[in-house]
């Protein structure tokens, strides 16, 4: 019984700590490579959430801006759409589309929509959420 109580307090021991000890991957389990490779990204779009997206990104993912597309590793296309929503309350929610792209090759996209309140702004917001689900898809950190 004492030996089955060591044994099983050995093996408890090396699968805990055997990440401290063993080989490293730099590579966190569902990240993509091909992604995490970048450093550097150009924000393509007129916009308030290009804008926002410019000065919220090296904050909320692992990217860095480029402000010229031949500098950076990647383009990152974002598209605004604002519409009137009638029901319960008139209010007026925006949708942000984002395309990552290295050269013609799509990397990543979605869309993310926020309504406008009194103290914040829907492409603000929306532009906000979509960086951070970049920053979990790619799962770089």
């Amino acid at each position: 019984m004492k030996r089955l109580w060591a044994v099983t307090v050995c093996v408890l021991l090396v699968s805990v700590t055997g990440g401290a000890f063993g080989h490293h991957h730099k590579r966190r389990k569902g990240a993509d490579p091909e992604i995490c490779a970048l450093k550097t990204v150009y924000v393509r779009g007129n916009s308030e959430s290009a804008d926002i997206a410019r000065r919220e990104i090296a904050q909320r993912t692992w990217l860095g801006v480029a402000d010229d597309p031949q500098k950076a590793d990647a383009v990152l296309d974002l598209s605004e759409r604002t519409t009137e929503k009638d029901f319960p309350i008139r209010t007026m929610r925006t949708t942000v589309s984002g395309e990552l792209k290295k050269g013609s090759k799509l990397l990543w996209s979605d869309s993310a929509w926020f309504d406008e309140g009194v103290f914040n702004s829907g492409a603000g917001s929306a532009v906000k959420i979509l960086l951070s689900r970049l920053n979990k898809a790619a799962n770089c950190h």
